[in-house]
């Protein structure tokens, strides 16, 4: 049984990956679901939510009036929300930004980004992914107070609830990639979030060093869905027949 330690400043405790799969998923069925936030009122959750956890959780963003975090890019994105079916609340969410085929000179928000590795290797043709089929993920979220309620409000519920939700996550992003014929994804991570990943058998290629972005270093990556479903069938088939739906 694999017990990973996570350094302070990530979560002050430990995180059983395996130990969570086997005494959590099996016996209480998902505790989470994610969904698209396909209406406007689910979208106005989902800004309001990022809003919550970019403005008042972490000072990344400015205070706006309307109490939203929605810029240009959302226009071109599949946006997911992170529901606990349970205490029946909005606890994290992501933004899938996909490749504009029919502009093929428009990049994604990653590779524009000056000091961003990816943008140099744009410009010299060197991009270890193909361009049209890379999707970037971005505004990755789980707010510390909603996880908070849940953790306050639920018996025998593991203490690390961060990382079992990001699982939830991944998995919808895995198989909305195969839906739009996506192959790979970029981002640009916190440390933290990439570690955290990896305890879920889901692992990144770091491109370069870390670059200023949305308020604090965070560190370019990459990776292809195969590779990742492969790498986590070799390690861990419970988490695979998870994310594969299997």
């Amino acid at each position: 049984m694999q017990t990973v330690n996570l350094s302070p400043g990530m979560e002050n405790r430990e995180f059983n990956s395996e130990g969570y799969l086997e005494t959590h998923f099996d016996t209480r069925g998902d505790p989470y679901m994610a969904m698209i936030a396909e209406s406007d009122n689910l979208l106005n959750i989902y800004y309001h939510l990022r809003y919550e956890v970019f403005c008042e959780e972490r000072g990344f963003i400015a205070p706006r009036a309307d109490l939203l975090d929605k810029v240009e890019s959302d226009n071109h994105a599949i946006h997911l929300l992170l529901y606990h079916q349970e205490r029946d609340l909005f606890v994290g969410g992501v933004r899938m930004i996909l490749p504009q085929t029919e502009y093929p000179f428009n990049v994604l928000p990653a590779i524009e980004l000056d000091d961003s590795p990816f943008h140099q290797q744009f410009i010299d043709h060197t991009l270890p992914f193909p361009n049209q089929t890379t999707m970037e993920i971005s505004r990755l979220l789980i707010s510390k107070k909603r996880i908070g309620i849940i953790r306050n409000h639920l018996d025998k519920q593991p203490l690390n609830q961060t990382a079992p939700s990001l699982a939830y996550l991944f998995k919808e992003i895995y198989q909305i990639s195969k839906q739009q014929h996506l192959t790979h994804f970029l981002s640009i991570q916190a440390p933290a979030l990439i570690y955290l990943m990896q305890t879920l058998y889901v692992p990144v290629i770091k491109i370069g060093q870390p670059v200023h972005y949305v308020g604090k270093l965070r560190q370019p990556c990459y990776n292809s869905f195969e590779d990742i479903v492969k790498y986590t069938k070799a390690r861990h088939q419970k988490f695979y027949n998870f994310y594969v739906g299997e």
